[in-house]
């Protein structure tokens, strides 16, 4: 009785070409480099997650402190220095309009508030 021959590429690397031997080196050099670069984005993609996060944190961090001020705002309507923190946080968290309108009432209360106009100058309103 004769058995069935089973032909498997890797079992049979003793016995093979030279040019399935190539064959094969290159597909397993391939399967590493690939998991290489698997490993390598993975890293990245989760340095980026991290920071992402980070800054949603910070984020969050401003406007929870921008809404305070909005408060010290509704109890005292006239605090400059009330109305020149919400604009910075407001600029902060890339409301310019809302900013503006916070930094020039900031001057509007007094009109020799020198960090008011630096920060006018600076960011160009």
């Amino acid at each position: 009785m004769k058995l069935p021959s089973i032909s498997r590429f890797i079992t049979e690397y003793r016995n093979s070409s030279a040019s399935q031997k190539i064959k094969l080196s290159l597909s397993v050099l391939s399967c590493v480099v690939l998991i290489v670069v698997l490993f390598v984005e993975s890293y990245q993609l989760f340095s980026s997650l991290q920071i992402l996060t980070a800054i949603s944190r910070q984020r969050e961090v401003v406007a929870l402190e921008r809404r305070y001020w909005d408060d010290v705002l509704k109890r005292h309507a006239g605090y400059r220095d009330a109305y020149f923190k919400a604009g910075v946080l407001s600029y902060q968290l890339g409301e310019k309009d809302r900013a503006s309108k916070y930094i020039y009432k900031a001057l509007e209360i007094d009109p020799e508030f020198e960090e008011g106009w630096n920060f006018v100058k600076k960011v160009g309103f």
